[in-house]
């Protein structure tokens, strides 16, 4: 925490990951105060800043100037992504809560109180706000369900309505940040933890005509693969699949290959289960690897 920050604890902590939001930073900053402070809670606001390329550090110095006892503001020293800037922000928390919303606008800070009222009715670890109508395009609407349904099959204990609007307890938070995982996914590793978890209804705004997605195809079959490959056990599932199918093939290539008739199919088969056997090594030291390597660098706190 940076010098003279103010470290007294509060009620709810808000972590906002920002990238390419010049343009909806301050609204945001605003409506987030006026929700907390009309119903007298106290509170935190956490903006990381991913490295964002446009004047969002800027707008960020400018609502920490206005409101120099509830903000705090992270740099981070490259792209990180959404997740692992969100991870980051839950490091600095200080609440017994922690809420996590798009900086786009597209959350309506109004509908916190849907999610704290959820918390509260069951005593819950975490609770994700399910959008009533998802207010993307219809091609981004199809990606987001794919990737959704295909994550949440594969994923173990994943919630299967996570969204990126979501209230969770401090410490939970605190404790999936601190996995030592291989790829920042922030649901499959508060999923982890197995907490005790709901989803309420909530409103999604459509995009500002400033402010569009970041996200595309390629980038959400990119971050399966991340998230399949960190998470998920499919991938020695299929190395082990493949290698009881065909290790028998390249035994009896070894010993019989000369004399049979199908010698270029075991062939095949062999050359299978030895690139199965180096595609599990290499998953393996991948997931090391990238455990050992932090997944965000600091640059800066305010």
């Amino acid at each position: 925490m940076a010098a003279g920050a103010n470290t007294s604890p509060v009620a709810y902590t808000v972590v906002v990951p920002v990238y390419r939001g010049q343009y909806t930073l301050m609204p945001l900053a605003q409506q987030l105060t006026d929700f907390f402070e009309t119903r007298r809670l106290s509170y935190q606001l956490i903006f990381v800043d991913d490295c964002s390329p446009d004047n969002s550090w800027q707008i960020l110095l400018e609502i920490k100037r206005q409101w120099p006892n509830t903000v705090t503001l992270v740099k981070l020293a490259r792209n990180a992504g959404q997740h692992a800037a969100t991870l980051c922000g839950f490091t600095f928390a200080r609440s017994q809560y922690t809420l996590t919303l798009d900086e786009d606008l597209q959350h309506p800070p109004q509908e916190i109180a849907m999610l704290i009222a959820t918390q509260q009715k069951g005593n819950l670890q975490l609770v994700y706000g399910q959008y009533l109508t998802p207010n993307h395009s219809r091609l981004r609407n199809l990606a987001s369900g794919i990737f959704n349904r295909f994550i949440s099959a594969v994923v173990p204990n994943l919630y299967p309505g996570f969204t990126s609007f979501r209230l969770i307890a401090t410490q939970l938070a605190q404790q999936a940040a601190a996995l030592p995982l291989p790829y920042p996914f922030a649901d499959g590793c508060l999923a982890r933890l197995n907490p005790k978890t709901a989803a309420c209804p909530v409103t999604h705004l459509p995009e500002t005509e400033n402010r569009k997605s970041a996200y595309n195809w390629l980038k959400l079959v990119n971050h399966a693969r991340g998230i399949v490959l960190g998470f998920t056990p499919l991938p020695a599932l299929a190395s082990g699949c493949f290698l009881c199918l065909f290790f028998p093939a390249a035994v009896l290539f070894a010993f019989f290959a000369p004399h049979m008739q199908f010698r270029y199919f075991l062939w095949l088969a062999a050359a299978t289960a030895a690139t199965a056997a180096v595609f599990t090594l290499a998953v393996a030291w991948w997931r090391k690897q990238a455990a050992a390597f932090a997944a965000w660098q600091v640059k800066e706190v305010l």
